[in-house]
């Protein structure tokens, strides 16, 4: 009998680990949202893919809000609100509960809630009541048990829910955007100057239109076969000396027609004007009776807008009160949650981001609201203001704890920051750089399988001259073609950006992944993390980076890690950039000035039986074309092609001018064993073809290295390198000035000496020998003119090309990182 009560009690207490509390969490459990240890096993370490989900992200008194829990598969959970300045206390009451939940934490006051069964769930949602008397951000603690083995991940943290007090001239959102109704707006933080949303009700279509207006006026939505106001088929709500109705409108050539259209397709109308927010609620048939309006059962742009009415008649709205989805919207697609995006400059005096700007036609135009100094406050919402000086992820105390962070920092010196946080459903995404740049200009952050932008998803974050940012969403083929995505646009959202000081910074939410799309890349899975900056072109399209960085291994975007950025390095393009340095700067300059200036000096030695300036010239072109060739060999090497340069016209003129000066190198030498003799008559001919080669091929080869200066893999200091060059094209260009006037005197002077001694028959010819042979029968070695100040400026000339060239390199090798 002892041995059976032995068994039962030993049983029990393994029933009783292994399912430890089926039906919920004690109120225990609430102190420290954390399970007992005796009956849970921990996955401390391991990443997390729970997360909270809210219908508003920010609360006022007693605002009844639909928090889920969702993100795989679990058996039980435990969630309370608490402030976020005392971890102690639970606020707010949890109700209308689902019969897998039930209260705990003092279940007579609704503080938290738990399961009621150890059922396997993908997701659970319940309501939370706002508390009344806290102003308070508040945060969500929660725990996850996974499964019968009792693994779980305790005390999580929700993103924060923010207090909304009552706007003045703002109204907030619908909390059914992306739910049940499909929306378009120019709400930024959920809070709206003007937006448009809509239902699908089988045969009708439900329209509501919000705008505030100070005045009589309109607010309307538009559908049109083009991302232009006409034609299109338009419904309008009007205030007009206080009376509230519905019209619809036709438009042509941008202009409302009166065209008294019949108003009986519309009906279930809810109207009003109050405190300065005109709204409009009612429902249309999808198939119009009038065929002068368009059939709602396709898809089309959407034209929203607001305008004033002067009288009787409908005013123009103006640009900056007009914008269009930037692609057709199916009315029947209730997950649309398009909006104006609020493209965001910064303002110099106040350093505040604000919402009004115009974007580029064929993208949506913002209209001109800007959020209060108020509003912001009063919602908590302001986006913040750093310094002009980029932020290393060292000094930030949110780095690895709650955010993912890496810079490009070096001794302390950054210009780029880049943040993330893991919102839910969403990674919020924090950009900083420094632009050195004027004009459009972008930074993008790419995720790639390899560590290599091509088969990369980007998302841009974009500056133009005016301040303007946005951000675009695109993806990198396998050819490096980086291709804009305008119909994943909903799948961003900037939240806040400003450009001072040449510093652009830039927060959006890019949501984590697209169901059963390929180039839009899941986040919810580790990639490498590569970032580049370079200049734009309106309407957000990157052009070639200007510098690119890598993470070093792949990246979790679910948590948070501090990283080192690793700039991506071209050991191959610098090893071809030397050598083309060394062999057009230095050799090719000293062995063409040996042979164009320096044939008559040293007249009676003759080195390995040729002429001392006809040994000097073959050394250094030797050495030139072993070079040359050697650097045009190790490009194709790391290029594997012909290079297709995206970027401005001149560096996609790099690769051709590269092959062309490459060949007439290798042509010339050949060329030189089939001189003639050089009494042959057509000597002459080859003496300016050979001549001709080498002079272009060395300015097509100076061209090419300034050009190839600028291209990013270089990653040269573009202004140090071009004055170098600079320098080396002006010394270049006097030196040849000065010893051809040189020649020219030497010229004149033998000529004045052959005329007036008869007897002395040597000439030009035997000064200027090209083959470098000394002929025969000459007895009397000429005097050459100025012949030591041609030595010295020919050695000054190498000391100049060496310093060059030498500088030069030091920015090759060292790049400017």
């Amino acid at each position: 009998m002892l041995r059976i009560y032995v068994s039962v009690f030993v049983f029990s207490v393994i029933i009783q680990s292994v399912c430890s509390y089926p039906t919920g969490a004690p109120n225990s459990a609430c102190t420290h949202v954390t399970p007992e240890a005796r009956h849970y096993k921990s996955t401390a370490g391991n990443v997390n893919p729970f997360f909270l989900k809210f219908s508003k992200h920010y609360y006022s008194h007693g605002d009844k809000i639909q928090v889920t829990l969702s993100g795989g598969q679990f058996n039980g959970f435990l969630i309370v609100a608490r402030k976020t300045t005392d971890d102690a206390k639970n606020v707010g009451t949890f109700t209308d509960l689902p019969s897998e939940a039930k209260l705990t934490c003092d279940p007579t006051t609704g503080r938290g809630v738990t399961q009621t069964n150890a059922n396997p769930k993908n997701s659970v949602t319940v309501n939370w009541v706002a508390p009344t008397d806290t102003t308070d951000d508040i945060v969500f603690k929660y725990s996850v048990v996974l499964d019968i083995a009792s693994n779980y991940f305790a005390n999580l943290n929700s993103t924060i829910l923010r207090y909304a007090s009552p706007l003045q001239g703002k109204f907030y959102k619908d909390s059914e955007c992306g739910r049940s109704r499909g929306c378009y707006s120019n709400c930024l933080h959920d809070i709206c100057d003007l937006e448009t949303s809509w239902q699908d009700k089988g045969d009708n279509i439900e329209i509501s239109l919000t705008a505030v207006l100070n005045n009589d006026g309109y607010v309307s939505l538009g559908f049109s076969n083009a991302s232009l106001m006409g034609p299109a088929t338009v419904y309008y709500c009007t205030l007009n000396n206080g009376s509230v109705s519905v019209i619809p409108g036709l438009t042509f050539g941008h202009r409302h027609t009166e065209s008294n259209l019949s108003t009986s397709g519309i009906s279930n109308e809810v109207s009003n004007y109050t405190d300065g927010i005109l709204k409009c609620r009612f429902t249309v048939q999808k198939e119009s009776s009038d065929p002068a309006l368009f059939n709602l059962t396709d898809p089309w742009y959407l034209n929203a807008a607001k305008g004033p009415i002067q009288g009787d008649s409908l005013r123009f709205h103006g640009r900056i009160d007009r914008n269009v989805t930037s692609y057709r919207v199916n009315l029947s697609d209730v997950l649309t949650d398009e909006y104006f995006q609020p493209a965001v400059t910064s303002t110099a005096a106040t350093s505040q981001t604000t919402s009004s700007a115009t974007r580029a036609t064929m993208t949506t135009l913002t209209n001109a609201a800007t959020l209060t100094d108020t509003a912001l406050t009063a919602t908590a919402l302001t986006a913040s203001t750093k310094s002009s000086v980029v932020t290393p992820s060292g000094a930030d105390a949110e780095c690895g704890s709650t955010k993912g962070c890496f810079d490009n920092c070096n001794n302390g010196k950054c210009d780029l920051f880049v943040s993330w946080i893991s919102k839910g459903e969403q990674i919020e995404f924090s950009l900083n750089t420094t632009t050195g740049h004027n004009g459009d200009y972008y930074l993008a952050v790419g995720f790639s399988e390899t560590g290599k932008m091509g088969k990369a998803s980007v998302v841009a974050c974009t500056v133009n001259q005016d301040s303007i940012i946005d951000v675009y969403v695109s993806y990198n083929d396998d050819a490096y073609n980086n291709k804009q995505m305008k119909d994943l646009k909903t799948a961003v959202k900037l939240i806040s950006g400003s450009y001072k000081d040449g510093v652009l910074q830039c927060t959006f939410t890019r949501v984590a992944s697209i169901a059963n799309n390929s180039y839009f890349f899941d986040l919810n899975e580790p990639w490498y993390f590569i970032t580049a900056r370079g200049p734009a072109t309106l309407g957000g399209e990157i052009q070639l980076h200007d510098s690119k960085y890598m993470s070093q291994s792949q990246i979790e975007f679910r948590v948070a890690r501090s990283y080192s950025l690793e700039v991506t390095k071209y050991p191959l393009i610098k090893a071809h950039g030397c050598l083309m340095v060394i062999a057009w700067m230095l050799l090719a300059s000293i062995g063409l000035g040996f042979a164009r200036f320096l044939k008559p000096l040293w007249p009676s030695s003759m080195p390995c039986g040729v002429k001392v300036w006809f040994a000097m010239h073959r050394a250094f072109m030797v050495l030139a074309f072993l070079c040359g060739c050697a650097g045009f060999i190790i490009i194709f090497i790391q290029v594997k092609e012909y290079s297709t340069i995206v970027g401005a016209f001149y560096t996609k003129a790099h690769p051709i001018l590269g092959i062309i000066t490459t060949a007439l190198l290798v042509i010339n030498p050949f060329m030189s064993l089939l001189r003639c003799a050089p009494d042959n008559p057509r000597r002459p001919y080859f003496n300016w073809a050979h001549r001709a080669a080498g002079t272009i091929s060395h300015i097509l080869a100076t061209i090419a290295i300034t050009v190839g200066l600028y291209l990013p893999k270089s990653q040269v200091d573009n202004d140090a390198g071009l004055a170098i060059m600079i320098v080396y094209s002006a010394w270049h260009l006097c030196f040849f000035l000065i010893m051809s006037l040189l020649n020219d005197l030497k010229v004149n002077i033998i000529k004045r000496d052959t005329s007036s001694k008869k007897g002395n028959t040597y000439s030009l010819n035997h000064l200027d020998q090209a083959d470098g042979a000394e002929p025969g029968g000459i007895k009397q070695a000429p005097v050459v003119p100025n012949a030591g100040l041609r030595q010295c400026l020919m050695f000054l000339h190498v000391c100049v090309l060496a310093a060059l060239t030498g500088a030069l390199l030091y920015y090759v090798i060292q790049g400017n990182v």
